[in-house]
């Protein structure tokens, strides 16, 4: 009996689930959409030094309340694993808002500085995931913004929500990022570019 040349054998792609779908992270415009208020929430604002002490200020000058059993969590800069064991102690009375306040650009300053905002922005998005009825974001404030400025920026987006999971705050304005969904590529087609796949059900800091 003649075997089949193996190397002559044309694979049969995969079949994909209907679900499937190739979609690419893109900045968008978003200007605000409301204007809210803060006053009567009771706000635990966690981390060190003048962002988070500025943070805590003007969320008492607008009438918010500083608390460990809060409703709203503001993380200002702490460590990822002080913001694990604070989360902990939450999970019995879940905050219905979680807000990751980063005063950086986009593109990070350096690796140490990046490696550090990465952690805690997906902490934060791990929060939104295993906290259903939490709404968790990242907001980043540049900065060259004052610190009167970018703490009024976060206090605004704890305030008034519009669904956006990752905000940039710059001199242009507001802008968030959007999924953009993408045309299947054709089959054997050449990549022109670097392309990284996650596959599965992925969850935690790939949110």
């Amino acid at each position: 009996t003649v075997q089949p040349d193996e190397s002559k054998v044309t694979p049969v792609p995969p079949t994909l689930p209907d679900s499937f779908r190739i979609r690419r992270p893109v900045v968008v415009s978003r200007p605000p959409w409301s204007m809210g208020s803060v006053r009567g929430r009771k706000i635990a604002i966690l981390g060190e030094g003048a962002f988070a002490d500025a943070l805590r200020q003007r969320a008492e000058e607008k009438g918010a309340v500083l608390s460990d059993a809060p409703d709203a969590v503001i993380d200002a800069g702490a460590s990822v694993f002080d913001v694990f064991t604070f989360a902990q102690g939450l999970d019995s009375n879940r905050p219905v808002d979680w807000v990751c306040a980063v005063s950086a650009d986009r593109a990070a300053a350096s690796m140490e500085s990046g490696a550090k905002a990465g952690a805690r922005a997906g902490f934060a998005k791990a929060i939104g995931r295993e906290w259903e009825a939490c709404a968790a974001r990242v907001v980043y404030t540049h900065p060259d913004f004052d610190l009167g400025t970018s703490t009024a920026l976060v206090l605004e987006e704890l305030a008034a929500p519009d669904g956006s999971v990752e905000i940039f705050w710059n001199e242009q304005g507001r802008h968030a990022i959007e999924l953009e969904v993408l045309d299947f590529p054709e089959q054997d087609g050449s990549l022109t570019e670097q392309v990284i796949v996650l596959t599965g059900g992925t969850r935690g800091i790939t949110a």
